[in-house]
């Protein structure tokens, strides 16, 4: 009996000592200082079992060293000090925390900030993440490593550098209510199949630096996880220097259920696969430049709603929307995927367009196309270009150049103009066919008509051994052919 008495008074004991709860209310009894067991009620110093809460002042508590307890909540007050490192829980609602560096190693079960001024920098590997508020001056990095969704309210202000990561299941989304600032902000998805979502549902979000890395490289080679930038309609952010990275993963989506993003500084992509979408978004002054050993799934989307400037890409796979291209645009497609473009796009400027690899690259499928400027598509593969193949009202302004392969190796290539029955292309400027050794150039095989106006002319620079077909044209400019080998 007396050992059995013992054993549950030690067991007690020992489950006292390692659930206690120490509160600093302010008092100066101690004089500020967390060493001092005066400054705490009860009067004992914090240590690694403990759970600390600060609350009801507005006083400085000051340590020295590193200090390891529990957990830490925190609603008013200023803790000072070097180093504070919490194994569990975080709960920030107020106060300023001016410690060097606060961290919660692998294993934590939960950080939540609403409010308050962090001035440490911080180091958090927790299984939920709530975000929803705060001001934080120093470099931040936090890692979600739970299977849960984490849904953060937002309205927080990032003045430093910071690292958001989920390498967990459950998905982790941002700016959910309350729109959040960034100075520099690092995205890493790790996960296996989730996705992380910033300025997910709150207006006037703003970053000057995003780099999204969608699998850093470490992770699992999973097609399910994605990167989402201003995801539901009514959310919108405002960025100035975007950098992109996809790996074996589903994608990168800007605005992809209604919201909309404005960039206003360069991008570069780089990239092995998946898909990079933009959506409702709008490039201000910026250079579009693609590097990358891309798979052949790699697929870069323009549009719907979309307006941008100074275009020069290289990928597998193009699929242009609805955007308005306001400079020059280099555009080319490697890929042997079918590439169908729903159209409804607007180049303001020259264009080239190539198609590089066998898949065909497909235009104005639903939605007509309008050229105002110079252009070029060049097919250089041994898949198909059509243009304003399946709409109505496909114009272009200026002279354009279709290039089956001129300068290139004989090949099965064919360049097919307004192909299907309701499809037009009225070609204000001048028309210039090249062809060698390859298919042909077909105009309206299927139905389809063009008419090119007495605004320029009508001629082949050179068309050696293909098919040059017109069906359902009407050409009211002068014509100069220069044709060697079979015509239609």
């Amino acid at each position: 009996m007396k050992f059995f008495v013992v054993s549950c008074l030690f067991v007690f004991l020992s489950f006292w000592a390692s659930s206690a709860t120490i509160t600093w209310n302010g008092t100066m009894a101690g004089g500020g200082v967390w060493e001092n067991t005066l400054s705490w009620s009860p009067a004992q110093i914090p240590t690694s079992t403990d759970d600390v809460v600060i609350n009801g002042t507005t006083n400085t508590l000051t340590f020295t060293g590193t200090k390891n307890i529990r957990s830490l909540t925190i609603t008013s007050g200023t803790l000072t000090g070097d180093i504070l490192t919490t194994s569990s829980i975080i709960t920030i609602n107020g106060g300023t925390l001016n410690a060097i560096l606060l961290s919660m190693p692998s294993g934590g079960v939960s950080y939540t900030c609403t409010n308050g001024n962090i001035n440490s920098d911080l180091s958090i590997f927790s299984q939920d993440l709530f975000l929803n508020g705060g001001t934080y001056n120093g470099t931040v990095e936090f890692t979600k490593t739970g299977g849960t969704t984490n849904t953060c309210l937002g309205g927080g202000t990032y003045s430093g550098s910071t690292m958001i990561t989920n390498s967990g299941s459950g998905d982790l989304l941002l700016g959910s209510t309350n729109p959040d600032s960034f100075n520099t902000l690092q995205l890493n998805n790790n996960s296996n199949n989730a996705s992380i979502g910033l300025a997910e549902g709150s207006v006037g979000n703003y970053c000057a630096a995003l780099s999204i890395d969608n699998d850093m490289g470490s992770g699992p080679s999973n097609l399910l996880r994605t990167v989402h930038i201003s995801r539901y309609s009514g959310a919108t952010i405002s960025i100035d220097l975007l950098m992109s990275t996809n790996n074996l993963s589903s994608g990168v989506f800007f605005g992809d259920q209604g919201g909309s993003t404005t960039i206003n500084g360069a991008i570069d992509v780089y990239s092995t696969g998946g898909t990079l979408s933009f959506k409702n978004t709008t490039f201000t002054t910026m250079a579009l430049i693609t590097n990358g050993n891309f798979t052949d799934d790699a697929t870069l989307i323009f549009g719907p709603n979309s307006s941008t400037t100074d275009v020069n890409v290289t990928v597998p796979n193009i699929l242009l929307n609805g955007c308005v291209f306001n400079t020059t645009t280099t555009l080319i497609k490697t890929g042997n995927n079918n590439n169908t473009c729903e159209g409804g796009n607007t180049f303001l400027n020259s264009f080239f367009i190539q198609n590089q690899g066998d898949g065909d690259f497909i235009f104005g499928n639903s939605n007509p196309d309008i050229f105002n400027g110079n252009g070029t598509l060049l097919n250089a593969g041994n898949g198909r270009i059509l243009v304003a193949d399946n709409s109505s009202g496909n114009t272009i302004s200026g002279t354009l150049i279709l290039d089956n392969g001129a300068m290139l190796a004989p090949g099965t290539r064919s360049i097919h103009v307004s192909r299907n029955a309701g499809a037009t292309f009225s070609i204000e400027g001048s028309l210039r066919l090249n062809n060698n050794n390859s298919s042909g150039i077909f105009f309206g095989e299927n139905g389809g008509s063009s008419t090119l106006t007495n605004m320029g002319t009508f001629q082949t620079d050179g068309f050696v051994n293909g098919t040059l077909l017109f069906a359902g044209l009407e050409a009211y400019a002068p014509i100069l052919f220069d044709v060697t080998g079979t015509t239609g």
